[in-house]
C-alpha cells in the first residue's frame, strides 16, 4: 500500500496537464481502451526513469518515493495502487470512472464479435450456395 505521500505524488503525476489532456481527447473521441492504456501504462511508464523523476516524487535523499517505479513486474502492489489513484484522478478531473472505462470496452468487444459472427456466417452461407 501506498503511504500518503506516495498517493498524493502519484496524484500530482496523474494531474500532469500531458495526462489529462490526452485523457480528455480519448473520452470525447469514446476510445476507451486507449484511455486504458494511457492510465495503465503511458502515464506510468516514465516513472522508471529515476534520473529523470520530479522533486515531488523523490524522497529527502534524492531517492525515488516509489523505488518499483510502478512496474508491474517488480510490485504488483505499487502498480494497483497506482492505477486505483490513476482512475481517482480521471474520474475527478473527467467525471469518467473506470467502472463505465470497463464496460464500455465490453460493450464494444461484444459488438465487435457480433459482427464478425454475423460476418462468418454470411460468407459460410456464401459458399454454400456456390
Amino acid at each position: 500500500m501506498f503511504t500518503e505521500q506516495q498517493k498524493e505524488a502519484i496524484k500530482r503525476w496523474y494531474r500532469r496537464a500531458e495526462v489529462i489532456d490526452e485523457a480528455r481527447r480519448l473520452v470525447e473521441t469514446k476510445q476507451w481502451e486507449e484511455l486504458e492504456e494511457l492510465i495503465h501504462m503511458h502515464a506510468l511508464m516514465p516513472l522508471r526513469r529515476f534520473r529523470e523523476l520530479p522533486d515531488y516524487l523523490k524522497n529527502e535523499k534524492g531517492e525515488p518515493l516509489i523505488p518499483s517505479g510502478c512496474a508491474p513486474h517488480k510490485s504488483q502492489d505499487d502498480w494497483n495502487d497506482a492505477l486505483e489513484t490513476g482512475w481517482e484522478v480521471i474520474q475527478e478531473a473527467l467525471g469518467v470512472s473506470q467502472r463505465e472505462v470497463n464496460r464500455a470496452i465490453k460493450e464494444n468487444e461484444d459488438r465487435n464479435w457480433e459482427e464478425f459472427i454475423r460476418r462468418a456466417d454470411e460468407r459460410k452461407r456464401g459458399e454454400q450456395s456456390s
